[in-house]
């Protein structure tokens, strides 16, 4: 055995690298963002029915997703690939934080400035999240291809377990927020656990091991891809193709957030109830996301993105022909289970083909996935005042039926 390798099986050994670490890691990272997305979602659920004065909330949420498109495009590549995903992780964290806090005091004073900072931090969470786990899994097949060659366990396999398993766990923050809601029951006030998310924040930072995302970036010593490749990357022919799925998914996540909060609960049962309603939409956000991870490898990406494509075309169905009345109010959290589980399968799915289609560029292709997703989120607030429900429903079905052409001409 040569020195490179005896170095390298050496600190492939080592007690923060074996097999029951990155589980352990995982398992942190996931429970931490866990508490700190819940305290967020609970906040962002209420801004197109609480700050609906001259449109301050919706305004904000706009903001947000604009700056963050070109923070993900001329700031968090650099970040992720010199300083790692694990420092994007906790800044995009504190932007979150400032978010949180205008909010007990909205005005256009304190809301708008937290939104720019949050859009300026808010993609380090969700790329340098998915490039951190995607380390972990990644690590661990490795160890387990050492340990035993005929595992038959592929590293897409793994990558796809992972990210299953934290977009799991971060989804569970929905729950939480929306249990917020119900107690406070749609009202902002001084809460003991507002400083909650630094809490786990700081224990992000002392337990979680540094990653690099250049590990898998380097041939013969030097980087086979940096951040000056970004362009190349954003006009590649597959990220191309499949960057209208992930337009389409910003729009869907917009309409969720909007739509589904103002239009059908707000609107329908009373804001009072939209604690437990957005309680729904997280529970089976949870549940699609769980399901998803362990089928798509299973299914293929083909059949997963017709099954993902149909179940989203009937949500859409039953939210057009829907009619409300006193005596079917219980179809509004039907509906919201639907939307949650549409959420988390197509998540899945994304999230998995950006790490396998774009191995070992994972800091800018989920930089950019991120960047695309914002584009949808943006264009998806802006028109939410301005269209009717249904216009946008068959906007969306006009648009994932494109995706999904897109999709199999990746395939």
């Amino acid at each position: 055995m040569d020195c490179d390798a005896a170095a390298s099986e050496k600190i492939d050994n080592k007690p923060e690298t074996s097999n029951k670490s990155m589980s352990r890691y995982l398992y942190i990272l996931g429970l931490t963002v866990m508490f700190i997305y819940g305290s967020y979602s609970g906040v962002i659920g209420l801004e197109s029915s609480i700050n609906i004065e001259g449109g301050l909330g919706t305004t904000s949420v706009m903001i947000v997703f604009i700056v963050s498109s070109f923070s993900s495009i001329f700031l968090l590549p650099i970040i992720i690939d010199f300083l790692g995903p694990k420092f994007a992780i906790i800044l995009g964290e504190l932007g979150f934080v400032a978010y949180i806090a205008s909010n007990f005091y909205p005005s256009w004073y304190t809301l708008i400035p937290a939104a720019v900072v949050h859009g300026i931090t808010e993609s380090g969470m969700w790329a340098g999240g998915s490039c951190y786990v995607t380390f972990l899994a990644k690590k661990q097949w490795k160890k387990e291809t050492r340990r035993n060659e005929d595992s038959g366990r592929s590293q897409e396999a793994l990558i796809y377990q992972y990210l299953g398993i934290y977009y799991t766990m971060l989804f569970c923050g929905d729950i939480t927020g929306g249990l917020y809601l119900r107690l406070q029951r749609g009202r902002f006030g001084e809460i003991p656990s507002k400083i909650c998310p630094l809490i786990f924040i700081c224990l992000q930072a002392i337990f979680l091991p540094k990653a690099s995302v250049k590990d898998d970036q380097t041939k013969d010593g030097k980087l086979s891809y940096s951040v000056y490749d970004l362009p190349i990357l954003y006009y590649n022919y597959t990220a191309f193709i499949l960057r209208t799925f992930i337009f389409y998914n910003g729009l869907y996540y917009a309409y969720v957030i909007t739509e589904y909060t103002r239009a059908f609960v707000s609107c329908s049962i009373g804001v009072e109830k939209l604690g437990l309603a957005t309680g729904v939409l997280g529970a089976f956000t949870i549940f699609g996301t769980l399901i998803g991870g362990r089928v798509l490898y299973r299914l293929g990406r083909t059949k997963y993105a017709i099954v993902v494509v149909c179940w989203h075309l009937g949500t859409f169905l039953c939210s057009n022909f829907w009619q409300p009345h006193p005596n079917n109010t219980w179809v509004i959290y039907l509906l919201g289970a639907f939307l949650g589980i549409g959420q988390g399968v197509i998540n899945n799915m994304l999230e998995g083909l950006t790490a396998h289609y774009f191995r070992g560029t994972e800091g800018i292709a989920f930089s950019v996935k991120n960047c695309i997703m914002n584009l949808g989120i943006v264009a998806g607030t802006a028109w939410s005042t301005s269209l009717c429900v249904y216009v946008k429903i068959y906007i969306l079905i006009g648009i994932i039926l494109f995706s999904v052409v897109c999709f199999f001409i990746a395939e």
